[in-house]
């Protein structure tokens, strides 16, 4: 779903209607929520980081609003929720760093000091990471842009899709609603198809080599009583195959290769594995 703002951004309380995205924080084991759009901005969902890190939410709403440089980049984005679509303030990414380093590590309860020390070390890394792909694209998108020349439309070709900036963005929207609704084959089939440039990464894995390779890359012995749901492990490994490229397998046979190589058990009804945590950086 397109944004229902455009243009300027900063200076404008601007409202838009698009999916987050779940990403794992594997310094404590959170999740973030954030989103990139089609001009590789990237906005991150606010609460969940104070919930997360123990700040007062609407305390922490008034001071975004008071600040200058925070209320500018503030953008509402409606998502869904336990409660049906909710409209969820969001800031760009280059503005986490200054208000995360806003909150005072001695202010906040003990037990949760280190996680928000952590979350000032590492958040802009980890969603910086997670987002690189669509940040770099923007950028192809506008050299490739400016570097080509406006042409008029081939007979069989829809007005205006060839040889201009507004194309290759169009070309972006779509390739990111085709991986929402198709998953990452079909964007990438689309992204061959269209006039961007060409993808760079590892050659597309496959089967139950995908997940060794996942596991390999995004996973580390932890504490042996340690518990990770596997509805996150699930979460953050369709997350990787987007990134990479690999081509996912389904959910149960994830789970089988997941069974045979960790120790798990139910705990509620879900399904939780022991001595294992996900790591940065896959």
């Amino acid at each position: 779903m397109p944004p229902v703002c455009s243009g300027l951004w900063y200076g404008r309380r601007c409202e838009m209607s698009m999916m987050l995205e779940a990403v794992p924080f594997p310094p404590t084991g959170d999740t973030l929520w954030a989103r990139s759009d089609s001009d590789g901005r990237v906005f991150v969902a606010v609460r969940p980081i104070c919930e997360a890190i123990g700040l007062d939410w609407h305390s922490q709403r008034q001071r975004i609003h008071r600040t200058p440089s925070l209320a500018e980049g503030e953008v509402m984005i409606t998502a869904p929720s336990g409660g049906g679509m909710q409209r969820t303030l969001c800031l760009p990414l280059d503005l986490i760093p200054g208000w995360l380093f806003g909150a005072d590590v001695n202010r906040v309860k003990p037990e949760l000091k280190e996680r928000l020390i952590a979350y000032q070390r590492e958040c802009h890394r980890v969603l910086f990471e997670h987002f690189k792909g669509a940040l770099h694209s923007a950028a192809a998108v506008a050299a490739v842009a400016e570097a080509t020349p406006v042409e008029p439309a081939a007979e069989d070709e829809p007005s205006g899709l060839v040889g201009t900036e507004r194309s290759l963005r169009l070309w972006l929207d779509i390739i990111n609603q085709a991986r929402m609704l198709q998953g990452p084959k079909a964007a990438i089939r689309l992204w061959g198809a269209s006039p961007l440039p060409p993808l760079d990464g590892p050659p597309e894995e496959r089967g139950p080599d995908a997940v060794t390779a996942f596991l390999e890359s995004c996973t580390a012995a932890a504490d042996p009583q340690a518990r990770l749901p596997a509805e996150e492990l699930w979460s953050a490994y369709l997350l990787w195959c987007g990134r990479t490229a690999a081509d996912p397998v389904t959910q149960n046979a994830f789970g089988r290769v997941l069974r045979q190589r960790a120790r798990w058990l139910k705990s509620n009804g879900r399904i939780v594995y022991l001595g294992i945590r996900l790591v940065a950086g896959g």
